[in-house]
């Protein structure tokens, strides 16, 4: 009987002791738990904030790529603008030269003129002043006689006219 008491004194020790033990794990458990729901809610407002973070740089990365195309756009509109001007510029440059040796060889064919015409002139006009000395001469003319030369006074001052255009020219 002894032994039994002993033994049962004993097994109530180690219950004891596995009560306490039983006790501490789980108060050790509820503090695990504490513990891994403060880390998962941590890691959840975490999660949250990346995931916040990854939809703004998304976001900014879409952006960027929007205004990366909107520039290679530009920039290629650009270069055709530029190409256009370029080609029009070059064809504007042909057309003065063109216009600058037109020019030339009109006013080398308007000197020509005007001396071919100053020619005629001094040749009329030594014409005339021959036909004015022999009238002066052989006294009175004809009326045919005066005539021509009326004519050929008009014809004089409308060549001397054509001159004086050709000149302000």
């Amino acid at each position: 009987m002894e032994k039994l008491l002993c033994r049962v004194t004993s097994l109530s020790e180690e219950r004891d002791q596995l009560q306490e033990i039983l006790e501490g794990l789980r108060q050790e458990k509820n503090e695990l738990r504490a513990q891994l729901e403060d880390s998962m809610g941590t890691q959840q407002t975490e999660i949250a904030q990346l995931s916040l973070c990854l939809q703004t740089v998304t976001e900014h990365k879409k952006q960027l790529e929007d205004d990366l195309q909107q520039s290679t756009n530009t920039a290629s509109m650009t270069q055709e603008l530029l190409t256009s001007i370029q080609e029009e510029l070059c064809e504007q440059r042909q057309m003065n030269s063109d216009l600058q040796k037109l020019s030339e060889e009109k006013e080398c064919c308007s000197d020509q003129q005007i001396k071919n015409l100053t020619q005629k002139l001094r040749s009329i006009e030594a014409e005339r002043d021959n036909l004015l000395s022999e009238k002066e001469a052989g006294g009175q003319t004809s009326t045919e006689e005066m005539e021509k030369l009326l004519c050929r006074v008009t014809s004089l001052s409308e060549e001397r006219d054509q001159l004086q255009e050709i000149l302000e020219d």
